[in-house]
């Protein structure tokens, strides 16, 4: 279950070590029993001590609705370098309780 904070955020964080087709990856998907989800940001790092940098951002009409939640496209910019771990910023109308139903990547064509 995701509880958004006063904010109306949640920040969930991957393993670290993921496998290498995270790096080619064109979409993010994420699935949200119920409605209200406003803003998906996704950011990666390369490594443990290095910083967050913002690989995907959508809000609105950029998150496109598929069968099993929101596609959020990858910014284009750097590719194919090694992403140690993701950091997903999920943004709510509400404070509500709403369970995560799925997080998948989706690798370039």
């Amino acid at each position: 279950m995701l509880q958004p904070d006063s904010r109306r955020r949640v920040v969930l964080l991957s393993p670290s070590k993921l496998p290498d087709a995270v790096r080619s990856a064109e979409e993010f998907v994420v699935g949200v029993q119920g409605t209200g989800l406003t803003r998906v940001r996704v950011q990666g790092r390369r490594d443990a001590r290095g910083g967050w940098i913002t690989i995907a951002d959508a809000s609105g009409a950029a998150m496109r609705q598929v069968v099993d939640g929101f596609a959020i496209k990858r910014s284009p910019g750097a590719r194919d370098r090694p992403i140690e771990r993701l950091r997903i910023e999920l943004t709510f109308r509400t404070t509500n309780t709403r369970p995560l139903t799925r997080i998948s990547v989706n690798p370039s064509r």
